[in-house]
């Protein structure tokens, strides 16, 4: 009963479940009339809300409210360019990541067995095999996520082994989930703030600090002027964007990517695919002269603008 209440009214507001509860008391009532039919139109009624208002009412009241008189969204300033675009690692050939012996078994089903890695910086890996073959998993339990039954897990020459998610977010591993995981209610921005505050973020200080990379995040992945937007509002594309720009914005040392591109039509993909190319490689080298005349080393700082001597 109390289930009913919150899906009638809405989950996301006591003002939709003060609502649900209205209606679940009242509406029965406001039937009776309809004698031995009234518990199946009741039911029906219940099943209609339910299926083409997922939210609620009161969901439905509040996105119909944004959609009559949409809030306005305020200008930002110029933000910085996100960290991670114009720093590249040592070209020292150190590992950031190795893996040793590294099993996951789950009763007598090993969907990870002895796994032996090792990532380098400045690299690209990718796990290639067929669905069920263990890739997620094997990100799962670089991630925290799983514990590995056995084996070993060092990164930047520390172990990691038994680390938390959380602890290991703040050694600087980021991840994507193969299902785009959100904050739905939540807007852009906040979803991108929530990753900027990861423990250790030497890039993001103090609550100014944490929305300005939050927001050079968002601008690299192109959601900018979305950020006011409530997520489930979005498409999945933008939703999957969303997520890579939440995990940017802890600023990771290491990006494990979770099949970033599924659900994604071909031009979202080739979109994705560009993006990911940008992603801490070196822009433009040369004189003053002609790094002040590169016209993508310009878009990238400034936008495009001119830049005035």
């Amino acid at each position: 009963m109390f289930l009913t209440m919150a899906l009638l009214g809405g989950v996301r507001s006591p003002f939709g479940a003060t609502l649900g509860t209205a209606l679940l008391i009242l509406l029965p009532e406001w039937l009776r009339f309809l004698k031995t039919t009234y518990l199946a139109v009741y039911g029906g009624a219940v099943i209609l809300l339910m299926v083409f208002m997922p939210e609620g009412i009161w969901g439905f009241l509040e996105k119909l409210r944004k959609q009559l008189w949409p809030p306005a969204v305020l200008p930002v300033g110029p933000v910085a360019p996100l960290r991670l675009t114009t720093q590249i690692a040592d070209e020292d050939d150190s590992t950031i990541l190795e893996v040793k012996q590294l099993s996951k078994h789950f009763g007598g089903l090993k969907a990870v067995d002895e796994v032996e890695l090792s990532v380098g910086r400045n690299t690209v890996h990718a796990l290639v095999g067929p669905n069920g073959s263990g890739k997620t998993t094997l990100l799962n339990v670089l991630s925290g996520i799983y514990k590995p039954t056995t084996g070993w897990l060092f990164f930047d020459g520390q172990p990691v082994t038994r680390l938390l998610p959380h602890e290991r977010a703040g050694r600087g591993i980021g991840r994507t989930f193969q299902n785009a995981r959100l904050f739905t209610s939540m807007s852009v921005l906040e979803n991108s703030i929530v990753g900027a505050e990861r423990p250790e973020n030497a890039v993001a200080i103090g609550s100014n600090g944490v929305e300005q990379h939050a927001l050079a995040a968002l601008d690299f992945v192109g959601l900018m002027e979305l950020r006011e937007q409530t997520v489930q509002s979005l498409s999945y594309g933008h939703q999957r964007l969303i997520e890579i720009a939440r995990t940017l914005a802890g600023n990771p040392q290491l990006l494990l990517l979770d099949e970033p591109g599924a659900g994604l039509n071909t031009v979202e993909k080739s979109e994705l695919v560009q993006l990911l190319k940008r992603l801490g490689r070196l822009v433009a080298e040369g004189t003053p002269e002609a790094l002040w005349n590169n016209d993508e080393l310009r878009a990238a700082y400034l936008g495009g603008r001119k830049m005035v001597r």
